[in-house]
């Protein structure tokens, strides 16, 4: 019953869900806490004429996966990966319950076959460590693929935001998550987003661009016979 083949198969291709999931933006979101990025690590100005970094401004890390084109990709391949841990487990499920109803019909009979009973718990032992394995596995193989697609991005990202903030003096940009408090004057996603590539309106944009479904050209029916060239020359 053990399997030891991987159970995220990362050469699947990637089937885009109609839904992003709260949960992996969460997930994916909560690794920009180490984002912080702005002026070079060191003492603060000492002397006249030195540059003072003073902005800060943040990024939030959610809109960017989920109107980014690479975190798009990120999303489908994670959603795809989370369904095939998800599908074996629904196979254990279902191996379980069969022996649950096995077990309990055997009981119920009027002369238990001890034996068999013995098989069945041995059974459903078995299946039921496999499930723990599989949940396990799948959970670290999932962490694992997670920061391997993710750390592009993120890259990415805090590049950016190093460009930004050493050009416009900013002294910090943190993500959102990582704040109580900032106003919205501060928050730089829409420019990290311009950046990577990506916005709202440019999605809108090549959804309006997309050619619309055209249906085939309609062949005349078995009953109707193509209609026959006028015989008669024209005057010219």
């Amino acid at each position: 019953m053990a399997a030891s083949r991987p159970l995220v198969n990362v050469s699947d291709p990637p089937h885009l869900p109609g839904l992003v999931k709260k949960s992996l933006v969460a997930s994916l979101s909560s690794a920009a806490l180490v984002l912080g990025c702005g002026a070079p690590a060191g003492p603060g100005p000492s002397a006249a004429g030195e540059v003072a970094y003073e902005r800060v401004g943040f990024v939030d890390m959610g809109r960017i996966i989920r109107e980014t084109r690479q975190g798009r990709r990120i999303l489908a391949r994670l959603e795809d990966a989370q369904r095939q841990v998800q599908s074996q487990l629904a196979d254990l499920e279902a191996e379980l319950e069969t022996i649950v109803e096995d077990l309990e019909a055997e009981q119920a009979s009027a002369e238990p076959d001890r034996e068999r009973l013995a098989r069945l718990a041995a059974e459903y032992q078995a299946a039921s460590e496999e499930a723990e394995r599989v949940q396990a596995l799948g959970r670290e193989q999932l962490d694992a693929y997670r920061t391997e697609l993710t750390t592009p991005l993120l890259d990415e990202v805090r590049q950016v935001c190093e460009d930004i903030g050493e050009q416009e003096r900013y002294a910090l940009i943190v993500d959102r998550t990582a704040v109580s408090f900032a106003r919205w004057s501060v928050d730089l996603t829409d420019r990290v987003i311009d950046e990577i590539g990506g916005s709202a309106e440019e999605l809108v944009d090549e959804a309006m661009r997309a050619p619309a479904a055209t249906s085939p050209e309609e062949e005349p029916r078995p009953d109707e016979a193509p209609a026959e060239e006028d015989p008669t020359p024209s005057d010219e």
